[in-house]
């Protein structure tokens, strides 16, 4: 690698070096702020933040805040979540699920005793 290669990534990691590890709590609590208002933060800090990806492409980003109290308390009850959803689809979809996985199964391990590896019947089929 090049001195020039090698300068411009360290340049590159030294802008950025305000978005380290050890000062997520402080950005995360500046972009919360950002969500609620704005022209709550400084003009720089409003700027980053406009420039951000939004995760919805809808141009409205939601509380971050709110996300993790509800992530909060779906660790709490990790069942309540999930029961709804496995009694509406029933038995008959786990046994089907079951089934195409036996099938998956049975042609990794015996699919080339069955397999039709002389499609044109070029040779002759020994009898054993």
């Amino acid at each position: 690698m090049d001195d020039m290669t090698r300068e411009s990534g360290l340049q590159a990691l030294w802008d950025s070096s305000q978005l380290s590890g050890e000062n997520a709590a402080y950005l995360e609590g500046l972009y919360e702020a950002y969500l609620q208002n704005p022209a709550s933060v400084s003009e720089v800090w409003k700027r980053f933040f406009e420039t951000l990806a939004r995760t919805n492409n809808q141009g409205i980003e939601c509380s971050h805040a709110a996300a993790r109290e509800a992530m909060r308390l779906a660790t709490r009850q990790p069942n309540a979540l999930l029961l709804p959803v496995v009694r509406a689809q029933g038995h008959d979809h786990e046994h089907k699920q079951v089934r195409v996985l036996q099938l998956i199964n049975a042609y990794r391990f015996r699919g080339h005793q069955i397999a039709d590896i002389d499609p044109l019947q070029l040779r002759a089929k020994p009898q054993l």
